[in-house]
């Protein structure tokens, strides 16, 4: 009897104690992690002085919530959390707004923001919405009664030329500047948040500088009324594709005909994932657009099939486009980017497309590859959204009266070196083997404007132009 005890409990002792300490150590990780702030809980506000200090009272968690800060940039935060608390009774909507997002933005951490999405309604919106492309930022939608200025280049804003205004944006968007370009938009196009930006003279008009394709340079003043700035909130680079928002906001063009067929790349903006063939480089063509399921579309699966397609003996090289993969969980798809790069070492070499829009998750799997491909794979394309040292996990902070909602960063990624501080860096990623050198590709393949409207893709036509050398 007494050794029938002793064998369960030895059972016991090797199957559920480790399970037991598995379970607490992912309690433990949720908890640090991945916990919003608390809702704040004040009396409804007497005026706006009384609304302004209620938020800011609240927005003070973020001082302890935030991890990436150093004692330099948690310094100059607090001053200008300081002086703001002096000033906000009296302040516009949207001067208060980008006070907040200045003081976050010091943080200089591209996962650290206010959220455009929530923020970007409540402000006016010009009736054009642009996309960056290698030669500049390029006019590709516009409301009904602008379609001429489809194709035109933003050059610059009321005197100011655009690279120096985004310099000077720096001051509300932290990360590198491929990440800028990602959220300048929501700036660039509202007079509202520009005028509080100190960039244009009036909260309700704007004037730019534009280039048309032949070089001729016009100023257009912009002076409403807007159409409604809740509408085309998608990433820029989801606005390339034509048939996004066609059916909803039905007042809107796009500079490309909306059935005009596209390149492979865009195409699959609905779908999440993609795999097809490429019949004149013999090559597999897998696309990522997310690290997370889609729909009803299961990425564990997607991952199956594509590197069985990848594996077939008709297949001589690899595509794996991250170029528009935003991010998500990147230990949903750490595996499947690994076998990859074994695909790349069996012979099949591997081309790991990026761009700035590559992000968070999406730099991590262009990592995951490369590690285990090393020479055996090229990064192409163009700069990737981030910095290779960078803090994420980021949950929500929301102000009770102004509901501005701000992302907090929890837990560190070092993409380079590896990270192993459990102090800092998300615990269920430490010690994964991802080493890259660079968040610049090893061949340039920039996205520029006149490929988009020729419908090439950059990237193919770069590993074409190196096959045939």
């Amino acid at each position: 009897m007494n050794r029938v005890k002793r064998i369960t409990g030895l059972v016991l002792s090797v199957f559920f104690i480790p399970a037991i300490a598995y379970v607490s150590f992912l309690l433990a990780a949720e908890y640090r992690f991945q916990q919003d702030a608390p809702e704040a809980d004040f009396p409804a506000p007497a005026d706006q002085a009384e609304a302004r200090a209620q938020d800011l009272e609240h927005f003070a968690l973020f001082f302890e919530l935030e991890r990436s800060w150093t004692p330099e940039s948690l310094g100059a935060a607090r001053r200008l959390f300081k002086a703001l608390q002096d000033q906000a009774g009296t302040m516009s909507d949207a001067a208060f707004e980008m006070a907040i997002a200045r003081i976050v933005a010091t943080a200089d951490n591209a996962h650290s923001k206010i959220r455009e999405y929530s923020r970007t309604p409540r402000f006016n919106r010009l009736p054009i919405r642009g996309h960056w492309f290698a030669e500049g930022y390029y006019f590709i939608r516009a409301y009904t009664g602008y379609e001429d200025l489809l194709g035109q280049q933003l050059v610059a804003i009321e005197g100011h030329d655009l690279s120096q205004v985004m310099d000077m944006l720096g001051d509300y968007i932290g990360g590198n500047m491929q990440t800028r370009r990602k959220y300048a938009p929501y700036l660039l196009e509202s007079p509202a948040l520009m005028h509080a930006a100190g960039l244009v003279g009036n909260a309700e008009s704007m004037t730019v500088t534009l280039r048309q394709l032949d070089g001729t340079k016009t100023d257009v003043h912009f002076g409403g009324p807007f159409p409604p700035s809740s509408e085309q909130l998608g990433r820029s680079h989801q606005l390339l594709v034509p048939a996004v928002f066609s059916e909803s906001e039905p007042g809107w063009s796009s500079v490309l005909d909306t059935e005009i067929e596209l390149p492979t790349y865009l195409s699959t903006v609905f779908d999440g994932f993609h795999m097809s063939y490429i019949d004149d480089l013999n090559a597999a063509y897998v696309q990522f657009w997310t690290n997370n399921d889609y729909g009803d579309r299961s990425i564990s699966k997607f991952c199956a099939d594509a590197l069985e397609f990848s594996a077939a003996d008709n297949v001589s090289m690899i595509v794996l486009d991250h170029r528009f993969n935003g991010g998500g969980n990147m230990m949903r798809t750490q595996s499947c980017m690994e076998k990859f790069g074994h695909l790349a070492n069996s012979g099949k070499p591997l081309y790991i497309a990026v761009s700035g829009p590559t992000f968070s998750a999406g730099m991590a799997s262009a990592g995951f590859a490369k590690t285990v491909a090393g020479e055996n794979a090229v990064i192409i394309g163009e700069t990737m959204g981030d910095y290779l040292q960078s803090w994420g996990e980021d949950q929500l902070l929301r102000l009770p009266n102004s509901e501005i909602e701000i992302r907090f960063a929890r837990g560190m990624h070092d993409l380079q070196n590896g990270c192993t501080d459990w102090k800092k860096c998300y615990w269920r990623t430490m010690y994964h083997d991802v080493r890259l050198s660079s968040n610049h590709p090893e061949i340039e393949a920039p996205h520029t404007f006149s490929d988009y409207l020729n419908l090439r893709d950059p990237v193919l036509e770069k590993i074409r132009a190196i096959m045939s050398q």
